[in-house]
């Protein structure tokens, strides 16, 4: 992940509602865990590269019902918040 790019408050917020939403349907405890800890890191502000990948595949998971059911503007935010992190992840590859 580079220096410059980082998810705005506003952002994170979003990204730990996306998790919250998704956890109580994951049943294997150590995803559970891995997403425990990406909250964590969100929580403490220390989101990096791995926590990324994990946030992509949580978005890629609730975009298509998530956006089913929601207004122009939400889904113009999701599919913004996900261009930012495939974004973030390739810079963190490069």
């Amino acid at each position: 992940m580079t220096d410059t790019m980082r998810y705005t408050d506003e952002e994170l917020a979003v990204i730990d509602g996306v998790i919250g939403r998704i956890y109580p349907r994951m049943s294997a405890e150590s995803l559970r865990e891995s997403y425990y800890e990406v909250h964590q890191h969100i929580q403490s502000g220390c989101v990096g590269p791995v926590d990324v990948k994990r946030i992509q595949n949580a978005l890629e998971l609730v975009m298509p019902d998530y956006c089913a059911g929601c207004r122009m503007e939400e889904q113009h935010a999701m599919t913004a918040l996900m261009l930012k992190t495939q974004t973030m992840l390739k810079g963190a590859i490069a």
